[in-house]
């Protein structure tokens, strides 16, 4: 299947900077709120899979700038993307659907917790496996003291 100029440029946004990227993609998203709900799932089914066919670095690095761009976006706008996004998802191959889970999965890791709060209500059939707990509150690695050195047991394996 060819893909459009239109889906070119799009994935073409990989290549951008981060804020040029996510300023582009919100004009894009506005625009596809803005159409009715079938034409809205068609190009954006279009766009999903130029997306998801991208290297994984790549793949990674536009899910950060969608995810971030919903998270920032008008509520109802960002909804009505993220449920055609979800549709669009349900008319890809199943190896398609299954990048997209794990993309999101790893690179809502690195987000802040309010973050990650925002786009469960966007997206809580690929956000329920991840921790919703406030991650601030377990510390970071420089807050946690050594533990004692404790002695080690020595095991002897007998076969």
């Amino acid at each position: 299947m060819a893909e459009s100029k239109e889906v070119k440029q799009w994935v073409g946004l990989v290549a951008a900077k981060e804020d040029a990227r996510q300023s582009q993609m919100t004009t894009r998203y506005n625009e596809l709120a803005g159409l009715s709900e079938d034409e809205r799932i068609k190009q954006i089914t279009d766009m999903a899979r130029a997306e998801h066919e991208l290297d994984e670095d790549k793949l990674h690095i536009f899910t950060n700038s969608r995810l971030q761009t919903w998270v920032k976006m008008d509520a109802d706008k960002a909804e009505q993307v993220a449920r055609a996004y979800d549709e669009a998802m349900k008319n890809l191959p199943g190896t398609l659907a299954m990048r997209r889970v794990g993309a999101v999965q790893t690179v809502t890791r690195d987000l802040d917790t309010e973050q990650v709060e925002r786009l469960y209500e966007l997206l809580p059939s690929l956000l329920k496996e991840n921790p919703r707990a406030v991650i601030s509150s377990l510390g970071s690695s420089a807050d946690k003291k050594p533990r004692p050195a404790t002695k080690r047991k020595r095991k002897f394996l007998f076969f």
